[in-house]
């Protein structure tokens, strides 16, 4: 199984030495927003794509905004979902294959509509053409990943996040019903809450959850697990959690 990383932007490492650490580690893929809303400060994502070329890293899976993902509910034009074409067309052009997207946001999200759902099925006839997937997380809520799924859409999948899973859903349960709609992943571990931890630092049943995930056709896993928050690291502290995110995956895949 290939394995990637998303990339961690707690350190005042450039963009190249931490991929250059990725690298070192063992990872052969990185992951980040494709959204310079969500980066590091003075940092762009055309940087990150261009310093995983130099560095010898590849990339397959990017994330999109979710913050405004509520806006799939409005049956009329809007800025999101007019976004997601756009950052279709940029995967295109750029050769990505995945772009994460959540379908909701927070607790009790408004049902998506009918009008996004055509808009979807629109989209889909050029993620077909070029081979590149949209791929729904799931979430705090996954009614809305459901209505999306039941539609049968060419070349839109799960991402399926293993903490988020954890925290708010049957995760065994959601892997057996979506088997065959899983093609990426997020993996990190926790305790109930979604502090994104390295894998074996929490209490998910790791030994059930890849026995369900090897059952999918998850054909990279992307780990997504962060130091404490607000903790900047030095190049030492940086590389050693980078290690311990590699083992913890390691020992329990």
């Amino acid at each position: 199984m290939d394995i990637g990383i998303y990339d961690i932007d707690s350190t005042d490492l450039s963009i190249k030495e931490r991929f250059e650490i990725y690298k070192e580690v063992g990872f052969n893929y990185v992951g980040f927003y494709f959204d310079n809303d969500y980066l590091k400060e003075g940092e762009t994502y055309l940087d990150l794509i261009n310093a995983s070329k130099e560095v010898g890293l590849k990339l397959s899976q990017l994330h999109l905004d979710y913050k405004k993902s509520n806006m799939l509910s409005l049956n009329e034009d809007n800025e999101f979902i007019n976004y997601v074409e756009m950052k279709v067309d940029e995967a295109i052009n750029y050769k990505i294959r995945d772009l994460v997207i959540h379908a909701s946001k927070g607790n009790e999200p408004p049902l998506i509509s009918s009008y996004t759902l055509k808009r979807l099925k629109k989209i889909s006839k050029k993620l077909l053409k070029y081979n590149v997937r949209l791929c729904f997380e799931n979430v705090r809520n996954n009614t809305n990943l459901e209505i999306v799924m039941k539609e049968g859409i060419d070349n839109i999948c799960i991402c399926y996040d293993s903490g988020h899973a954890h925290c708010y859903s049957d995760e065994i349960e959601f892997l057996n019903k979506y088997k065959d709609l899983i093609v990426t992943t997020h993996i990190h571990d926790n305790f109930k809450e979604d502090s994104h931890d390295i894998v074996g630092r929490g209490n998910i049943d790791w030994y059930k959850i890849v026995n369900a995930l090897n059952k999918t056709k998850r054909e990279i896993d992307y780990l997504e697990c962060f130091p404490p928050r607000g903790k900047v690291l030095n190049k030492s502290e940086f590389k050693d959690f980078i290690l311990e995110v590699y083992k913890g995956y390691d020992i329990n895949f």
